[in-house]
């Protein structure tokens, strides 16, 4: 290593051979600047002052310029995101373009690391870099990128953003290993300068930020009372999308760079050393308290274990990794590598048989799937922290990386395991009832359980949130949620009423006209469940040619229309809900309610009334096998005619 230029990386100064005369001229006096013999005291004085500023700004101009010049691919999906985001605020929902823009935001994140990764991978491995091979380089990795936009992002359902945001993941470890590929030492020293730096980058882009839509708020208040609120939203996205990957990437370090010890960040170390282990520590007693439990008691854990240790097990190897310079420095830190890396074991073989035991009982789903390859993947890790002592850390990364692009890409991807476990979950449950015949569903000659009534509407279910019903086997092809009595001789039971709770929602779009030719007064009614003490859930008056008017609903949600004192209308809401719901129930997403059973209409010899509902959410409780239907929140106009 002797031989090695040791670089200690500046953020803020660097070098560039193409713009070598820039930097020739900034070096150079400027022509503002006086000898000493032509000014003033006061000028001399002030001088300095001025030619500082002026100085600032170029090396700021100059930075900027210098890293479009490295970075100039992310720079441009950066603005392009900004511009998209700001496009869809400003124009009017319309879905077809919306469904395309959200399809191309998500490429464009995908391309964030991709195009850095690509970056450092041609400055770590290609010699004489010139324009031309830049050239050839962006147009691949924008071919790389339409592409995937074309092919493997169809849509923004489950499984395709599920495997966007691990490529993604998995593309962002390698930007960070790159530079660190040929056995360079002290990568952790290094990863602690990129997170120093990102930090830096977002408490300084939040003070901007804030200082901006400070600024804003007083001239809206003070000079410009017409300023859209939007700008206020548009500063906030300009300084995270266009701001901060300019300061996040300035200065940032180049592959040939290296790092001793001695550049890794104090305060890095003191949170580490200091708080994170002790944290830890001392959740490392608590696990094994419960582990304890689980032997005494006999009661095999639950599925949050299984999140719980491996989110322990996660922070335990970042900080050991992060850490890992000290080993021989600090006898804490090795006491406690030491300690951890053995007692983890256990806790690990306690989140496997949690994982297991839901997995045998209701197969694999993604989730699942990703806590097992993740767990897998933790197990490994230890295993080589035990024997590698930190000496080459960057495998540790490599490792995660692959991990990530293999649980969602080729045949034992996470989505296609999960469809073939729950189909064969599915089809064991059929033929334990002789359900299957020609290839397809039929009502068996025995009752089917309710325990496996519940199953099958599970898995129903998961295909239709997470795939496509055509994807279960067996199904008719024309097969949805209305039909399921026919096909499987029982309704679909609500799963989610685990808790004996139920929902209905509907929302009706805010800028749907409402006509009201033919009645006198409209109000626009919203009341909730608040839980208070009081009577009433709603109350309001209006003073008009037609008298006092008044709209009262208690808390049984009956409501009554009083003209001057005198009640002329009283119905109970309640019983339009229960209707609504008794029809739709948790399959409103299937089937939604047409606009003429949103709307009620009613009259007596006093007054005819018109209900027309734009929000409905509703809490149904079934603990004891009766719906109780409770409004959570109601909007509604509420049109009156007097007689």
């Amino acid at each position: 290593m002797d031989d090695k230029k040791v670089n200690s990386v500046d953020e803020n100064n660097f070098e560039e051979e193409n713009i070598g005369d820039k930097l020739k001229e900034a070096d150079q006096p400027s022509i503002l600047q006086d000898t000493p013999e032509e000014t003033s005291t006061v000028e001399t004085a002030s001088a300095p002052k001025r030619l500082n500023l002026i100085e600032n700004i170029k090396k700021s101009a100059l930075n900027i310029y210098k890293t479009f010049l490295r970075f100039p691919l992310i720079l441009i999906i950066f603005t392009a995101l900004a511009s998209i985001i700001i496009y869809m605020t400003e124009t009017p929902y319309n879905e077809p373009v919306e469904k395309i823009l959200d399809r191309v935001i998500g490429v464009l994140i995908l391309g964030i690391p991709f195009t850095l990764a690509a970056n450092l991978f041609i400055e770590k491995f290609w010699d004489n870099v010139n324009i031309f091979k830049k050239i050839l380089s962006y147009s691949l990795q924008i071919a790389v990128l339409t592409a995937y936009y074309f092919f493997l992002f169809p849509n923004t359902d489950m499984v395709p953003v599920m495997r966007l945001i691990l490529i993604t993941f998995s593309l962002g470890l390698t930007f960070l290993f790159i530079p660190y590929l040929r056995g360079k030492e002290n990568f952790e020293v290094f990863i602690t300068k990129i997170v120093s730096k990102a930090t830096i980058t977002a408490f300084f882009t939040l003070v901007i930020a804030l200082g901006l839509i400070a600024t804003l708020f007083a001239v809206k208040s003070l000079l410009y009372n017409d300023l859209s609120e939007k700008h206020f939203f548009y500063v906030w996205v300009l300084s995270w999308l266009i701001f901060a990957p300019v300061y996040f990437l300035s200065g940032f370090p180049k592959t040939e760079d290296i790092f001793s010890i001695k550049d890794y960040n104090n305060i890095f170390k003191i949170l580490l050393v200091f708080i994170i282990l002790p944290i830890i520590s001392i959740y490392t007693v608590v696990l094994y308290l419960y582990f304890g439990k689980i032997l005494i008691t006999q009661v095999w854990p639950k599925g949050i274990v299984s999140y719980l240790v491996l989110s322990y097990t996660s922070a335990g190897i970042i900080s050991i990794f992060l850490i890992s310079s000290f080993f021989k420095q600090n006898k804490w830190v090795d006491t406690f590598t030491n300690i951890y890396l053995k007692l983890i074991f256990p806790l690990i073989g306690m989140m496997f048989v949690s994982i297991g035991i839901r997995i045998n009982e209701f197969g694999f789903t993604e989730n699942r799937y990703l806590i097992l390859a993740t767990g897998i993947w933790a197990t490994f890790a230890v295993i080589f922290m035990n024997f590698d002592k930190g000496k080459r850390n960057i495998i540790l990364p490599i490792s995660l990386a692959v991990v990530a692009f293999l649980a969602v890409c080729g045949p034992w991807d996470a989505s296609n395991i999960s469809k073939t476990s729950q189909n064969n979950r599915f089809s064991n449950i059929l033929n334990k009832y002789g359900m299957i015949a020609n290839g397809k569903v039929m009502t068996g000659s025995s009752k089917v359980a309710y325990n496996d009534q519940k199953e099958i509407s599970e898995i129903l279910r998961y295909f239709d949130r997470a795939h496509k019903l055509s994807d279960v086997k067996y199904l008719p092809d024309d097969f949805d949620f209305s039909k399921m009595k026919d096909v499987f001789g029982f309704e679909a039971v609500d799963t989610y009423r685990a808790g004996g709770t139920n929902y209905f929602n509907y929302y009706k779009p805010q800028d749907a006209p409402v006509i009201i030719n033919g009645y006198d007064i409209l109000f626009d009614l919203e009341f909730f469940n608040s839980g208070s003490g009081d009577n009433l859930v709603y109350e309001s008056f209006s003073n008009s040619q037609y008298g006092n008017i008044k709209i009262s609903i208690n808390k049984k949600y009956e409501m009554t229309i009083f003209r001057n004192g005198e009640a002329l209308y009283t119905f109970n809401i309640l019983n339009n809900l229960s209707e609504l719901y008794k029809k739709y129930g948790y399959e409103i997403k299937t089937k939604e309610p047409s606009k003429q059973e949103l709307v009620f209409i009613d009259a007596n010899n006093k007054a005819e009334i018109k209900i027309i509902y734009r929000l409905i959410t509703l809490t149904v409780n079934n603990e004891n096998n009766n719906d109780e239907i409770v409004p959570n929140n109601v909007k509604a106009d509420l049109l009156i005619k007097f007689k």
